[in-house]
């Protein structure tokens, strides 16, 4: 092994090493996850009912609210809220009334905690702990009435004991779950360290080719539309046309949108983009070997190359549109800011996911035609499994996993996530850590897979 390879070996040691040290920190630091506080109600008037949770520090941006809508009726308010809290402040209303809690208690998973309705009436008869309340007491029925004096009266509700037991039960979940977390990744190094020769000899010819690379897609880019007389007007058509499309059925069709701040328009824009992109390169990638059999039939020519090309090409249209999206986003508003340059980013990780899953469906086509048939019928489900025209958080929080596993939905979010969301792609670190693992899995096994078929490849097409 020369010099380099073996710099490269001690490499991808170290960062392995480093995730994983990374990865148990990061189980024994964070809680994450939310229970929910439900609360058993009946009060006499229509009203808003917040609740701030944490210990003393009652900040606008830690609060749930939920509505009480039928005066006179028994009702359950829930409050989704971090886990790791000890207590919680419950805003009554905004007037003078009565308020009847029949029951108080913490859901999390499968699991429930009553909080003691006579325990709240002692702990708020002490100072500091209610506010514009005139009295907190316990009916012969067992239910909490409050009778409050004024437009900001609320009550503070002790829970260490839910607080200790949900944190400590998330704890050990989330060690079993990056502990799989870690095996994963250390499965991924150790497939990559036994195949090293045959992926740093890829990424050598990659780079020594980056010349014809990038002029083989360029030609491939003119000749896809040479032959029409608008050229490469239509590659910027049909995208734009199902957006539209998209746009109108969801929002005057339905008359839905996302649960979002952000208009609908733009937030489907900042999903559809990456996706076009990803459909586009994946689905021309695949077909490369077929659509360049002259070359793949010449002995000198590095054919490994061909499925970067399509991939690149795909690149040179789906550029316009991040530039068109990113003008349409400064329009409405949202000025141009670092996390915009994360785009980039997001852009990287796209590039190499398609390329990824491109080598080996490329590998496989030419000796199972029907592939590209399966292909389609994946874009047409993968388009609704990722959540682009709905939002994730329409289903509950223990299902939502299942739509994160899926890399793609790590782009749309962090497109997102950069343009209107602002938040840095780091700032769920597990989550990226996912999606390189998978992706880098991916290529190694299509690289392996593609070496193995190329002597083949001639024979059949």
């Amino acid at each position: 092994m020369n010099r380099k390879k073996s710099i490269g070996v001690i490499g991808v040691l170290f960062i392995a090493v480093l995730i994983n040290v990374y990865i148990f920190y990061v189980a024994n630091q964070q809680v994450g996850d939310n229970v929910v506080l439900n609360v058993e109600l009946t009060a006499g008037k229509i009203n808003e009912y917040q609740v701030f949770y944490g210990t003393e520090n009652w900040s606008p941006d830690k609060m749930a609210a939920d509505q009480y809508e039928e005066a006179g009726k028994k009702s359950v308010l829930q409050f989704l809220m971090p886990c790791e809290l000890e207590g919680v402040r419950l805003d009554l209303g905004d007037s003078q009334g009565t308020h009847e809690i029949s029951r108080l208690y913490v859901t999390y998973k499968d699991k429930s905690w009553e909080i003691s309705l006579p325990e709240v009436a002692e702990w708020c008869s002490q100072d500091g702990r209610s506010n514009l309340v005139q009295s907190v007491t316990v009916t012969e029925n067992e239910t909490l009435q409050i009778v409050t004096e004024g437009e900001d009266s609320y009550i503070v509700v002790p829970m260490p004991e839910v607080y200790d037991t949900v944190v400590q039960m998330r704890r050990d979940s989330l060690k079993i779950r990056y502990g799989l977390v870690c095996v994963l990744v250390d499965i991924f190094f150790v497939i990559l360290l036994c195949h090293f020769n045959r992926c740093y000899d890829m990424a050598k010819e990659v780079f020594g080719n980056r010349r014809l690379i990038y002029k083989l897609a360029r030609n491939d880019f003119k000749t896809r539309f040479a032959g029409s007389f608008f050229g490469i007007f239509w590659a910027f058509v049909q995208p734009v046309v199902t957006i539209l499309i998209y746009w109108f059925v969801f929002t005057v069709g339905f008359r839905s949108a996302a649960q979002t701040d952000c208009p609908f328009a733009l937030w489907l824009t900042a999903g559809m983009v990456p996706w076009f992109f990803f459909s586009e390169a994946w689905s021309g990638a695949t077909n490369s070997l077929i659509e360049y059999s002259y070359l793949v039939k010449k002995v000198v020519f590095k054919i490994s190359i061909l499925p970067i090309v399509k991939v690149l090409s795909a690149l040179f249209v789906s550029l316009f549109f991040h530039l068109v999206m990113c003008a349409i986003f400064i329009f409405y508003g949202y000025k141009p800011d670092g996390y915009m340059l994360q785009l980039v980013y997001y852009i990287i990780c796209n590039f190499i996911f398609a390329l990824s899953l491109s080598y080996l469906t490329c590998s496989i086509l030419p000796f199972f035609k029907d592939l590209s048939q399966i292909m389609n019928i994946i874009l047409q489900v993968g388009v609704w499994m990722t959540p682009i025209m709905w939002n994730i958080n329409i289903l509950p929080q223990t299902w939502r996993w299942v739509m994160k596993i899926n890399p793609m939905y790590y782009i749309v979010q962090g497109y997102r996530n950069a343009l209107s969301e602002k938040v840095w792609f780091w700032q769920d670190i597990t989550w990226t850590i996912y999606f390189w693992g998978l992706v880098g899995a991916l290529f190694v096994l299509g690289n392996i897979l593609f070496k193995k078929m190329k002597p083949h490849f001639a024979d059949v097409i």
